[in-house]
């Protein structure tokens, strides 16, 4: 299953791709210096999109289906089955 990104969570979700598609090339090209600095801008982007989120909006984001439920965690522990 992949991770279901939402509308407000596209532009740091394409940011965090391209940070990974330079990762991939900065051996060859020498800019580590360039992709550290663009992460924190990354990291202090996602705090404030997330400090400022409206309350249907953190329901959005808890209520993903990327996240996983309380049964998840409760099958790695128990035999038990949930209904």
């Amino acid at each position: 299953m992949g991770k279901t990104i939402l509308d407000f969570e596209k532009p740091v979700f394409e940011l965090e791709q391209k940070l990974e598609e330079m990762k991939k090339s900065s051996d060859r090209l020498g800019i580590e210096k360039e992709i550290a600095r663009i992460e924190a801008k990354v990291g202090q982007l996602k705090e404030e999109l997330y400090k400022d989120l409206s309350r249907s909006m953190a329901a959005c984001s808890a209520c993903s289906s990327s996240r996983p439920s309380i049964y998840s965690g409760l099958y790695q522990f128990n035999d038990y089955e949930f209904y």
